[in-house]
């Protein structure tokens, strides 16, 4: 599998928990009028499925989202550390580049 692949279906699996993670939170603001509570034995029931039901698929689908943002991270740190590398107040490059900015001002100010 090529490295492309790998972060398509990753990303893939993030953004299909993400989608399943939002419906079943709308799921919790529908008001309880609209609940089905006459074939529920304890708890209400909505499009057929217990209550208890969404709560669990909304947590497992956000720990998926954790686990592919973890796994996600991981894969492109180094590139986050190359990108994002130059624009830190302590990165090596950062200091160079200011450096050489400011010894390349002196050398204009000296000239007549």
């Amino acid at each position: 599998m090529t490295r492309v692949r790998t972060f398509l279906l990753i990303d893939l699996a993030i953004f299909g928990a993400f989608i399943v993670s939002a419906v079943s939170g709308l799921v919790f603001f529908i008001p309880a009028r609209f609940m089905d509570f006459a074939t529920a034995s304890v708890t209400p029931t909505f499009l057929g499925v217990n209550y208890r039901v969404w709560v669990d698929v909304h947590t497992y689908s956000g720990l998926v989202m954790i686990v592919g943002l973890v796994v996600h991270v991981s894969l492109h740190w180094h590139w986050m550390m190359r990108t994002a590398g130059g624009m830190l107040p302590w990165s090596s490059r950062r200091r160079a580049a200011a450096q050489g900015d400011a010894q390349s001002l002196s050398a204009q100010g000296s000239e007549p």
